[in-house]
């Protein structure tokens, strides 16, 4: 993922003992950003209502909230790498 071109690039502009903070900071911020898209994130960029999947609110989306309806993991994954960037 780019997390890990990243934390490549930030480990070689700090000295050689901040190298390891730089590699756990990367790794939490993508283990936090990971769980908060699984959450909530995917649910309100792409969510639909399980209940009336005809309401359709054109600002965020109104359900899967944790994934609980299933999703498509693939879509899921990718969309993933760009929330944990930014």
């Amino acid at each position: 993922m780019m997390q890990a071109g990243f934390a490549v690039v930030e480990s070689s502009f700090v000295r050689q003992k901040n190298s390891a903070n730089i590699m756990m900071k990367n790794t939490v911020d993508l283990a936090l950003g990971a769980l908060l898209y699984w959450a909530f994130g995917y649910a309100l960029a792409y969510g639909v209502d399980p209940n009336d999947p005809t309401n359709v609110n054109p600002f965020c989306g109104t359900g899967q909230f944790f994934l609980i309806q299933g999703h498509d993991a693939a879509n899921w994954m990718f969309q993933l790498s760009f929330a944990a960037t930014a």
